[in-house]
């Protein structure tokens, strides 16, 4: 008590939570980024109760991560348990706790999940949807080149929204991707995820002449209706404006159906998918990851474990052939 500590305080742990979240994340963090903070005070409302901060030890909040694990995946719970980890951090340095009790939590969770491998497909296949929506190009139906884009440069569809033709070099084959776009709420661009996701990427010649094609009946077609696009949209609908997100995941899997193609992906599934690929041809991960705006490779490596897992094996004999030639 001398030190400063008030370990009477009366507050129970999803209040102090919700005040951390609104003072230290709203301001900083994106809404869709915030609404999973809210998503973990539901479940802190549920799993804790009216218990308060103080009442927690290591042993007793193992036992309410165990309880969300039952119905919950490793990651789900990973989030949870980090999300809760950086509020009571907070609380010891604000002296209302001891110790953090999340200290060297075990994660769990059901393996009732979709594997990683049905969020990629395979490098034929993907072939395959590039060159059926290539066939059908159609300044009318902006969500067709979006597939193609996200396939071939793995940016992420907020970051396909927000691309204005004043970020594509066509010259020099680059796309400088320095914004988003806001398509949950709507309210325009905004920064990218992450400051590391302000990247300048670059793009084949065939990337280049479908775009370049695609600005020239773009730019035709306004015309002709009439349309203004304000911020110089490239993924712009001549009459919905904004392409949804919805849109374009539909028009995906369509072609997905029709080509019979499995997994079913999203858009999501589109930008993993070329990572994917990307690491099968030899793409060193570093490079792979300053390529997707990841923070640092540990991310990479964590999303296309599985990847690495299958080019360790394939690489294995490769491996056992080079140290075989040294006893020669």
């Amino acid at each position: 008590m001398k030190s400063g500590y008030v370990l009477n305080k009366k507050v129970p742990f999803h209040f102090y939570f919700k005040e951390w979240m609104e003072l230290y994340k709203k301001p900083i963090v994106s809404n869709r980024t915030y609404t999973k903070y809210e998503t973990t005070l539901n479940s802190i409302k549920q799993y804790c109760n009216e218990h308060l901060i103080t009442d927690y030890t290591k042993k007793t909040y193992q036992q309410i991560l165990n309880k969300y694990a039952e119905t919950h995946s490793p990651a789900s719970t990973s989030k949870f348990n980090n999300h809760i980890r950086q509020c009571v951090s907070n609380a010891v340095e604000e002296k209302i706790i001891l110790d953090n009790f999340t200290n060297k939590a075990v994660i769990s969770g059901t393996n009732n999940t979709k594997k990683a491998e049905d969020k990629f497909l395979n490098y034929e296949d993907t072939k395959q949807v590039i060159a059926y929506f290539k066939e059908r190009l159609d300044p009318k139906i902006p969500s067709y080149l979006m597939i193609i884009i996200a396939f071939t440069t793995g940016m992420r569809y907020g970051e396909l929204l927000g691309l204005t033709w004043e970020d594509i070099d066509l010259d020099n084959q680059e796309i400088d991707i320095n914004k988003s776009y806001d398509y949950h709420t709507h309210s325009g661009f905004k920064a990218t995820k992450t400051y590391s996701s302000c990247r300048t990427i670059f793009i084949d010649s065939k990337t280049t002449t479908l775009l370049k094609q695609f600005y020239e009946d773009q730019q035709r077609l306004f015309e002709q209706y009439e349309v203004t696009n304000l911020y110089n949209q490239v993924f712009f609908h001549y009459i919905e404006g904004i392409v949804s997100n919805n849109a374009v995941n539909q028009s995906l899997r369509r072609a997905l159906k029709k080509l019979e193609i499995t997994p079913l992906i999203t858009m999501h599934g589109a930008r993993h998918t070329y990572g994917s690929f990307l690491i099968y041809k030899g793409v060193d991960l570093t490079v792979l990851s300053e390529i997707l705006g990841h923070k640092d490779t540990s991310i990479t490596s964590r999303v296309y474990v599985h990847v690495i897992k299958e080019m360790r094996e394939k690489n294995k004999t490769l491996i056992n052939n080079i140290t075989y030639e040294i006893y020669k």
